[in-house]
């Protein structure tokens, strides 16, 4: 079927969802975008009528064209403000973006809703592949470093001239090296794992078996290493939402846990030194974490300034214009929201977040469960990196939505129905 083969076309797309790989066209692209445009190209070739759609999926293409219309009508504020040039070529290149990526989720929507429960299963599967291929790829990475000092990331971009080189020195403390995996950045690689927990944790608890016990050990495991503290806010949110849950069943989340604590104790006394100047490094005052809280407190004084917003794509512009130095971003979405699509914006995404958390919490079954916890985990690690903003949250919250929807009663009748796409 001329969808399975569209859907199929996801199966690369998320293996090089967070990867550094890019092509350089006279302007960057990055691998994953390559694959989006090419699923949007197919779905507009094969696409050969309509379908009713259920008022759930409206609701998420609401969420979707919503935001984007909120953050395209930015451009008033920009006309207000009075920027230059400069604030126009971020705003059109921020737009075209968050455009092509509107267009990606609602085609992705659309034909997730209508494809077979085994086509289903194996887009979810390329995700986690994805996953756990970055995770692999961050063992190897602080293996050779850590025990033979050799930069896989620098090898690798000597091979292949279109991979994006990663500045390792800055992630080195002493003998110790933060992961970062496929990505380009640690805390990019942590969120990543993080929004992969969720569904290992609520799978084993409906199913069991060893494989899902491996998978959470390995995803805590990478995040750790990363020393992501806004992913580990998210993990702390998981467990407490699991706890929540599974209280009957709490042997089995310590299970989980203890393992993983023996873990961490053997890791640190083995690193002790170098961890302990990591943390000095990262909570002094000329730390990152004291930088960015700068940066967060200086981005309420530019929302108070623009309530309405600063512009789509212009934080940086925003904050340089305000302070005079470079902010590139507030390392948290929300502010994210706040600042450049104001109080509107932030309004529209913060309800909608919490709608489709509620709605997670009241299906009661599996999917529901998966996709509450996931929306929550990824929230409250948003608030120290922008998690949300990044292209992979936005897909794999859309397939979970989507899972959700599939196995809500609204569903059978839609699957009844002619699919988009023959």
């Amino acid at each position: 079927m001329k969808i399975n083969w569209i859907l199929y076309t996801l199966a690369p797309l998320s293996v090089v969802l967070v990867s550094k790989w890019f092509v350089e066209l006279g302007f960057r692209i990055n691998f994953f975008e390559i694959f989006i445009l090419i699923f949007i190209s197919l779905c507009f070739i094969f696409c050969s009528s309509t379908i009713s759609w259920d008022k759930k999926v409206r609701l998420y293409l609401l969420y979707i064209w919503g935001f984007f219309a909120i953050a395209a009508s930015s451009i008033v504020c920009i006309l207000f403000i009075g920027s230059d040039q400069t604030a126009y070529n971020f705003y059109f290149k921020g737009i075209f973006q968050l455009f092509i990526y509107s267009i990606f989720l609602t085609f992705l929507v659309l034909v997730l809703t209508t494809t077979t429960e085994e086509v289903f299963n194996k887009i979810v599967d390329f995700y986690l592949f994805g996953v756990f291929l970055s995770i692999g790829y961050s063992f190897l990475q602080i293996i050779l470093k850590i025990r033979y000092r050799i930069d896989i990331d620098a090898v690798v971009s000597d091979f292949i001239p279109f991979v994006n080189k990663v500045n390792v020195s800055r992630y080195e403390y002493g003998n110790f090296f933060r992961i970062n995996g496929l990505a380009a950045d640690p805390n990019i690689h942590a969120s990543y794992c993080l929004s992969a927990l969720p569904f290992m944790i609520v799978k084993y608890f409906n199913k069991g078996g060893k494989k899902y016990i491996l998978g959470i050990g390995l995803i805590l495991l990478s995040i750790i290493l990363s020393m992501s503290i806004s992913a580990l806010i998210g993990v702390f949110v998981v467990f407490l939402f699991v706890i929540y849950f599974y209280l009957p069943r709490l042997k089995r989340v310590i299970f989980i846990v203890i393992p993983i604590l023996l873990v961490l104790l053997i890791f640190y006394f083995l690193y002790k030194t170098d961890i302990d100047h990591f943390a000095a490094v990262k909570f002094s005052s000329k730390g990152t974490t004291s930088y960015h809280l700068s940066i967060a407190i200086n981005s309420v004084k530019i929302f108070f300034k623009y309530p309405l917003g600063a512009g789509n794509n212009n934080f940086s512009i925003a904050y340089f214009k305000m302070f005079g130095i470079k902010g590139w971003n507030p390392h948290n979405s929300w502010l994210t929201y706040l600042v450049e699509e104001g109080v509107i914006g932030f309004i529209f995404k913060s309800f909608l977040f919490i709608l489709f958390f509620w709605m997670g919490i009241k299906q009661k079954n599996e999917s529901g469960r998966i996709f509450a916890i996931t929306i929550a985990g990824l929230s409250f690690s948003a608030l120290g990196y922008e998690s949300l903003n990044l292209f992979y949250s936005q897909y794999w919250i859309a397939i979970l939505y989507i899972a959700l929807v599939r196995d809500s009663v609204s569903i059978r009748s839609l699957r009844l129905k002619q699919s988009a796409f023959s």
